[in-house]
């Protein structure tokens, strides 16, 4: 009998912080304490270690993230972006 798949999703939270560098982490092995609430956090989840931003700036690589379309498709250049792209 084939096994029946759980259909219990992930439980997923997404935080994205702006101006926030890794090489300023304690997790990421800073010898300062600065993240000590994200420290905790990271202990028990998935800590990525090759992570890059879709575009800078965060306006456009939000709209990437979120969408997961390019930058382009979104035309979400920066917030005082006026006009069309296209």
């Amino acid at each position: 009998m084939a096994k029946r798949r759980s259909r219990k999703k992930p439980n997923i939270i997404l935080m994205g912080i702006d101006s926030l560098r890794r090489d300023h982490m304690s997790c990421y092995g800073y010898d300062r304490l600065t993240t000590p609430h994200i420290d905790r956090f990271a202990q028990g989840a998935t800590l990525f270690e090759q992570t890059f931003s879709a575009y800078i700036p965060t306006t456009s690589a939000y709209a990437s993230m979120l969408t997961g379309m390019d930058v382009f498709s979104t035309q979400v250049v920066a917030l005082r972006h006026k006009g069309q792209l296209r």
